[in-house]
This record gives structure tokens, C-alpha cells and sequence, in this order.
């Protein structure tokens, strides 16, 4: 049996970040639901003592995990920002969120196909990720639409923008979740066509 480590060791080995790392790999693999507190001490080789030293429970460890989960997301999203075509652009941003969608999918899973009263906060928490990540979306969609309607007026090129980046957001998550649920594959090349071409 592995030695556990006593909360006062732990926490002189950058022990937040250890314990975010590690259930952010387990919700991951198993989801919000699968994932317990004992779950995670044990893979930590502590105590559950030890653990709540220094988060008060799951929902917070969770939390934490999400929110590091989605500025990785946002920063690899950001990348995709770079000089070309917008709708190159707009290809590979579709194309990422898919991948990150499909590579976290037990992380997001539980809570978007299955929200509940109990999971509000996190609910909450991922609508306040998902507006960051429209406002990274957005700026790039109105440059395909300025580029294919130059006649129009900005103030009804900036309403088309919001309209269909919502729209391009709620179709990925669509086929995120069918996905999911029917354990099937997603050709993130062909998704990404797809989408382009059924609202630009």
C-alpha cells in the first residue's frame, strides 16, 4: 500500500495545481457524475482530509478544472487568429472547437446534456465561457460576411455576425452531442465545410 502524504506535506508541493491537473483528467475520462472526492484523493496518493484542506468540494474542485480546461481551449483558439482568408480562419476555429469538444467531452458532458438545479452554478459558469468564446468567434464571422456583402450596412453586418455565430455555436454543440450520445465518429474536416456552407 502507497504511503499517503499528510495535508501539511502536500501543501508545500504546489498542491491546488497538482489537484486541478489531476481531476481535471479524471472528469475527463469519467465525467463530473463518475468522478468522486475519494476518486481523487486516492489517485493523488492522499487523504480525503487532506483534500478538503484545500477545496471545500467537488463542485469547486470542478469548477477550477472547467475553467483552466477552457482558457487552454481559448488560447489554442486565439492561435487560430492568424493572417488569411477569414473563412480559413473561421474553417480552422470551427475545427478546433470541435476537437476540444470531442477530447473533453466526459468533462462537459454530464452538465450540458444532463443539466440540473443542483449543477446551476457550473451551468452558469459554462454560458460565461461559452460568451467569451462567441466573442472570439464573432469579429472573425463579420470579416467573411463584410467580404461577401460589402453593399450592407454595418450595424445590419454586425446583427447578421451575432445571429450566425450563435448559430454556428449551436450546431457544433449539436453535433458535440449527437456525437456523445451516439458514439459517433466526427470528421472535423467535413463538419467544418458543412457548417460554413450551410450558413455563409
Amino acid at each position: 500500500m502507497k504511503k499517503q502524504l499528510s495535508s501539511k506535506k502536500f501543501n508545500n508541493q504546489n498542491t491546488k495545481k497538482d489537484i486541478i491537473k489531476t481531476a481535471r483528467k479524471l472528469f475527463s475520462k469519467f465525467s463530473y457524475l463518475g468522478v468522486s472526492m475519494n476518486d481523487i484523493a486516492q489517485k493523488l496518493n492522499i487523504t480525503k482530509p487532506a483534500l478538503y484542506y484545500h477545496f471545500s468540494s467537488k463542485i469547486e474542485i470542478y469548477e477550477k478544472a472547467l475553467k483552466e480546461s477552457f482558457e487552454t481551449f481559448c488560447i489554442a483558439l486565439t492561435k487560430k487568429l492568424q493572417t488569411g482568408p477569414p473563412e480559413k480562419i473561421l474553417s480552422q476555429m470551427i475545427k478546433a472547437y470541435l476537437e476540444f469538444g470531442l477530447k473533453e467531452k466526459n468533462l462537459l458532458n454530464s452538465i450540458i446534456i444532463k443539466p440540473s438545479l443542483k449543477n446551476y452554478k457550473i451551468a452558469k459558469q459554462i454560458n460565461s465561457l461559452k460568451f467569451r468564446t462567441i466573442a472570439i468567434f464573432q469579429p472573425v464571422v463579420k470579416r467573411v460576411l463584410e467580404r461577401q456583402n460589402n453593399s450592407i450596412i454595418r450595424k445590419r453586418i454586425n446583427e447578421k455576425a451575432r445571429l450566425i455565430t450563435s448559430l454556428i455555436i449551436n450546431i457544433m454543440d449539436g453535433l458535440l452531442l449527437e456525437s456523445y450520445s451516439l458514439n459517433k465518429n466526427l470528421n472535423l474536416e467535413k463538419s467544418a465545410k458543412k457548417i460554413l456552407k450551410t450558413l455563409l
